[in-house]
């Protein structure tokens, strides 16, 4: 599959998101801008309701506090002096009379509606106030949910969304009369709008409502129950069980608000569906925290998480051990607390946006849609905007997002297995040149094993002649001479498997990435070499400057060093009469070049290839085991730096090196 059609696939995904998520946003025919009401009264006399649809009650309706008014004594009871207040909204904060309510209390809201000539018949589509509500037309009671009332022990609360007709036909107004009263919730008034229009519209506008709800409770309960359903087929997966249980949460919140359709299938209670409707809140935030910790754990913090779960876990025992007016009071804290952790995880995933993880922006699209839709559910909650609930559009189109992901790792997994059979047919043919090297490598370690053993055995062979020599030997003198051979083939032999060991250890182990001080350690490889015997004779140069800041696996560059300088120690020229041995070291901001120069006998140029081959002896002088340049060689290759030669017989040896600064990188070895 090419890259280009992946990239179409892509972009046709997020058309189809945004056709879908305005779709769903428009439920309702294009109208004109409706009026509004003012002073309590609502001017629909130029309104087509057969041309402009239906309309929202939305205005200045008449206000009275602490009453509970109908039309057959509203003049009566109601002085001149009338309030207004702006619908939909809380009463939560309204200054009547010189004094600021709260949420607590019960009110009349009045609208004087008039109607253009030969209307037909209306009907009203209501949610339910908070938390009580009666609405007269006239006198006459035409809806109810819970029962009003002027005490909490009076006043019943209850949830039911519903549309209800409205005797229209051959009147001039209409005289709507809203009851409302709240004693058990943290916000009281009728914050929702009430719609007017056809009869016929108004049922379609209510049923496309109710079935968006099903929709959409039904598209995530699949989706809920597909990714349980996989965990428990592969349940060393947590994400999915995550997910699913996050889903499932969304499920439930989705069904007991809105037009609320968990009462179509279930006895409800107003209590209940509240404590569901935060719960559903409460649970969901840390479920979906630790989704995101799953599947990006370096990105987002696992203390995050478990505040997050903390936190919610406190806030939901709250709520199911209280009464509803309490942990009303919860919503506003627990939505400061959402929105701080929201912006924490969006920061940490931004600020990786740049990484090619497979489908993470796709991941990051629809986690921005469900944000701002959560922050758009937020807003509209606390009267800022009257956009509506679409919390569960934003949910649908991240597991959309989801789906998409799952779709492109398995074309790509289709794609890989592909290349996997290209490659595998190219492996296939170039078998039998494998096998050739591997008898060359099976060769080469004979010889290893060979050089090795031999190696090992001489000084071991030697030690053992001298020991039977000094058994034999009554001269007390000759003890000490004696000793001195022993201890220089064994000496050899510490060298032998001290090289032995710098090569596995150089073959096997990770670079590291450390601050290297190269005064200090070069100081320490030349206090190696005090005990030789050359070691005064030789002028010891050393130009040190390190002004950069150098990261860099400091065993094996001790390894190099110490390689080099004990090569010329070793190869020293008797016979030039001022000996030296100079290490330059040099740090840029990208690497460190390392000079080691002497005037030792130096190594004919027909040996500059081979000088760094395992056990190779470029003269007949050779001390060594012929491992030493090929470590080097070897180690300056893992730190991905470059070694040069230049040397002539009689003349000395410069050894040059140029070894990266890893300061940025880290260890090498955590490339991906």
């Amino acid at each position: 599959m090419s890259i280009s059609f992946i990239q179409r696939k892509r972009s046709s995904f997020f058309f189809l998101l945004f056709l879908v998520f305005y779709s769903l946003q428009a439920c309702q025919p294009f109208d004109s801008q409706p009026p509004g009401a003012k002073q309590g009264i609502l001017d629909l006399r130029s309104w087509n309701f057969e041309m402009q649809g239906t309309v929202k009650l939305n205005g200045e309706w008449a206000f009275y506090w602490n009453q509970l008014v109908h039309a057959s004594d509203k003049t009566e009871k109601i002085s001149s002096n009338e309030y207004f207040i702006s619908l939909p909204s809380s009463w939560n904060g309204y200054v009547y009379h010189g004094q600021q309510l709260k949420g607590l209390g019960f009110a009349t809201y009045h609208l004087r509606i008039l109607l253009p000539k030969d209307i037909q018949e209306l009907a009203l589509m209501l949610n339910t106030s908070s938390t009580a509500m009666a609405l007269f037309q006239e006198d006459s009671l035409i809806y109810q949910a819970g029962q009003v009332g002027t005490t909490a022990v009076s006043s019943r609360p209850e949830y039911a969304p519903d549309f209800v007709r409205v005797q229209s036909k051959g009147k001039e107004e209409l005289n709507l009369y809203l009851q409302v009263s709240n004693f058990h919730f943290r916000r009281g008034g009728a914050w929702t709008p009430l719609v007017l229009g056809k009869f016929t519209d108004v049922r379609r506008k209510w049923l496309l409502e109710v079935g968006l709800d099903f929709f959409l409770a039904g598209s995530i309960f699949i989706m809920a129950l597909y990714h349980l359903g996989y965990y428990f087929l592969r349940k060393e997966d947590i994400a999915h069980l995550i997910f699913g249980l996050a889903s499932f949460v969304i499920f439930i919140r989705i069904i007991s608000t809105g037009q609320s359709i968990i009462r179509f299938l279930f006895p409800t209670d107003w209590v209940w569906m509240l404590r569901l409707e935060l719960l559903s809140f409460y649970i969901f935030v840390p479920l979906f925290t630790y989704f995101l910790y799953l599947l990006f754990p370096k990105l987002i913090p696992r203390l995050l998480v478990m505040l997050s779960a903390i936190i919610g876990f406190l806030f939901s025992l709250f709520v199911l051990v209280s009464n509803s007016l309490s942990f009303s009071y919860t919503v506003v804290p627990y939505q400061l607390v959402t929105i701080i952790i929201s912006l924490m995880m969006i920061y940490q995933l931004m600020r990786n946006y740049h990484h090619n993880i497979p489908g993470y922006r796709i991941f990051i699209f629809g986690l921005l849609i469900f944000f701002f839709t959560f922050i758009n559910d937020l807003l509209y909650a606390n009267d800022i905007i009257s956009t509506g609930f679409i919390i569960s559009i934003g949910l649908l189109i991240f597991i959309l997002c989801q789906s998409l992901i799952l779709s492109l790792r398995v074309s790509q997994a289709i794609y890989n297995l592909k290349r996997a059979n290209e490659v595998l047919t190219i492996q296939n043919d170039t078998i039998q040149k494998q096998n050739t090297e591997l008898i060359q490598l099976n060769k080469e370690l004979d010889v290893f094993v060979y050089r090795t053993s031999h190696d090992l055995r001489a000084p071991l062979t030697s030690t053992l002649g001298l020991i039977e020599v000094l058994k034999m030997e009554e001269n007390p003198e000759r003890f000490r001479q004696y000793l001195d051979l022993q201890e220089q083939s064994l000496n050899k032999l510490d060298n032998f498997i001290q090289d032995i060991l710098n090569y596995s250890r150089n073959t096997r182990l990770d670079v590291a990435s450390e601050p290297v001080d190269f005064q200090a350690l070069t100081e320490e490889v030349f206090s190696l070499y005090q005990h030789l015997d050359n070691y005064e004779l030789m002028d010891k140069r050393l130009s040190i400057n390190q002004e950069h800041e150098f990261y860099s696996d400091k065993n094996r560059i001790n390894i190099v060093l110490n390689n080099l300088v004990s090569n010329a120690f070793r190869y020293y020229n008797p016979r030039e009469p001022f000996p030296f041995i100079e290490v330059q070291i040099v740090t840029y901001e990208n690497e460190a070049q390392i000079t080691v120069k002497d005037n030792g006998l130096g190594i004919d140029e027909k040996h500059h290839k081979k000088i760094f081959d395992m056990f190779y002896r470029a003269s007949n002088h050779a001390k060594g085991t012929g491992l030493g340049l090929f470590i080097v060689q070897e180690s300056v290759q893992k730190l991905k730096g470059e070694l040069k030669l230049k040397s002539q017989p009689g003349e000395g040896s410069t050894f040059i090196i140029h070894i990266p600064n890893n300061k940025r990188n880290g260890s090498l070895n955590n490339i991906h």
